[in-house]
């Protein structure tokens, strides 16, 4: 594991300087403090407000002085991933779009690291509820009676491997240009960090949960911060990022046609991959809620 020395006055003045970057594209930055029950609900407000009221209403300087620190390790995860594709034919390397940190790869947004507490906090109180029905044997991850702001300060202070950990603060994403690609790449990530891997899921095969998403996903310690690296062809990409702004964080999420339907789209695209589609391989209808949203999926041109 790489790590580094103490910081530099000039490192210390770079921190400064993110932070104040974050804050002016964050400008509600307060204590942070709320209660479970001031949350709206996501159905009834919409996705939207929704994240709006956590971008206005949880941000506070420690999850945002937690989610800079992750800076060091995505740079250098990125670097090292551009050399590492370039080794195999097609293969590219993308990073979030970046909104706080002009020319450098982007980190999750802070209010969407609190809103991931908010849920993981959710549910882990939904599994205390299930341990003392007996339907678990396990509680949740955070304590019985923890408040958003233990849970926070849980989170903040986690090393990577804890159960209430964030690993996905700093993110890669490897994009192939076929299903060889992509377990070339896998091959290469797990030769190249080794013992540095700390999680990894294949969506692809064994871990494939059937909703339609496929990607093989690492997560590694860089700099003593978790990086997660996600690989997958463009044509899964161009499904996780539709779906992924349409259903998962989006305003169709309890819509049981449309979710059919991203559904059916990924069985197509994985037919398609995989050359066990019979000719023409078109994609599936598209339900009239999504042709008036003009929110249908495209092929790829």
């Amino acid at each position: 594991m790489r790590t580094r020395g103490p910081a530099t006055k000039w490192q210390a003045l770079l921190l400064l300087f993110a932070l104040c970057s974050l804050a002016a594209c964050c400008p509600a930055v307060r204590s942070g403090s709320y209660s479970l029950s001031d949350v709206p609900d996501p159905a009834e407000a919409g996705s939207g407000a929704y994240m709006d009221w956590f971008r206005t209403n949880t941000l506070n300087p420690g999850t945002l002085a937690f989610v800079e620190s992750h800076a060091p390790a995505l740079e250098i995860a990125v670097e090292e991933l551009r050399k590492l594709a370039s080794g195999v034919d097609g293969a590219r390397v993308k990073t979030r779009r970046n909104r706080y940190r002009p020319g450098k790869p982007g980190l999750k947004e802070p209010h969407k690291v609190e809103e991931k507490i908010y849920r993981d906090l959710v549910n882990s109180q939904a599994r205390w509820q299930e341990f003392r029905n007996g339907s678990s044997d396990r509680g949740g991850d955070f304590p019985e009676d923890a408040t958003p702001a233990e849970a926070r300060a849980m989170v903040l202070a986690a090393a990577p491997e804890a159960p209430v950990a964030l690993r996905d603060i700093a993110g890669v994403r490897l994009i192939a240009a076929d299903l060889t690609g992509v377990r070339k790449l896998e091959e290469v990530v797990r030769k190249h960090y080794g013992k540095r891997i700390i999680r990894f899921k294949d969506f692809l095969g064994k871990h494939y949960r059937g909703d339609g998403y496929r990607s093989v996903h690492f997560v590694i310690v860089e700099n003593d911060r978790p990086v997660e690296i996600q690989i997958r062809t463009e044509a899964q990409n161009r499904w996780a990022q539709w779906e992924h702004h349409l259903v998962y964080k989006g305003p169709f999420k309890c819509n049981p046609a449309v979710c059919q339907y991203t559904r059916a789209v990924a069985e197509v695209i994985h037919q398609r991959e995989t050359n066990t589609c019979p000719p023409p391989c078109a994609l599936p209808e598209c339900p009239a809620v999504l042709l008036e949203a003009n929110r249908c999926f495209e092929e790829l041109q």
